[in-house]
């Protein structure tokens, strides 16, 4: 099976290619300039883009978001994570939280799949809850915009803390767990696609 993944996001075009290469599917990147609806829901925010997408094609595609949800905050910033990181920084966003006793958060990945010759939408979601330290801490070379601000349960380091032993195990939970997955699982479920041994 070909899924079109519509993304400028290289890393992320190829975490998806890699992942859903065992189960015999070859992810295609295309690129798409999407009109971005202003959600703080990550999956509002997916299923808006291939909705967007869907007249365009009658391929098999995927987008995708991520958002952080700072349950302090009511969700904030959520979808609009990219924005508000690249206008205040992580130290500004976490000068909001002054005072607050709540320090709980989500990151989130949403992954909207469409096949519009069968007019189906699913989106899958992945939830890694977490808390927000009183600080940045890390080199804040993690890759993600968040990983000096963001400690993953089960973990005493921010994300951009980790030593690269620490980052390989995390990484190893964290990825078998992504919506891509839960996508081909999907697909092996209806029939769409073989299983994979």
């Amino acid at each position: 099976m070909e899924i079109n993944f519509i993304t400028t996001n290289k890393l992320k075009f190829e975490i998806a290619h890699n992942l859903l290469k065992k189960y015999g599917i070859k992810v295609i990147q295309r690129y798409y300039e999407f009109d971005e609806l202003q959600s703080l829901s990550v999956e509002e925010v997916a299923v808006n883009k291939a909705k967007q997408y869907m007249n365009l094609t009658k391929k098999p595609f995927m987008v995708s978001d991520d958002g952080f949800s700072i349950n302090a905050l009511n969700g904030f910033p959520g979808a609009l994570l990219k924005p508000v990181m690249s206008t205040i920084g992580d130290k500004k966003l976490l000068d909001t939280l002054n005072g607050e006793k709540n320090r709980s958060a989500v990151f989130i990945n949403a992954l909207a799949f469409a096949d519009p010759k069968n007019k189906l939408l699913k989106s899958f979601l992945t939830r890694t809850n977490g808390k927000i330290p009183f600080k940045p801490m890390g080199s804040g070379d993690f890759g993600w915009s968040i990983g000096r601000i963001f400690i993953a349960d089960g973990w005493e380091k921010t994300l951009s803390q980790l030593n690269q032993k620490e980052r390989d195990i995390f990484w190893k939970h964290y990825s078998s767990n992504l919506p891509y997955i839960k996508l081909a699982k999907w697909l092996i479920k209806t029939k769409q696609i073989n299983s994979v041994e």
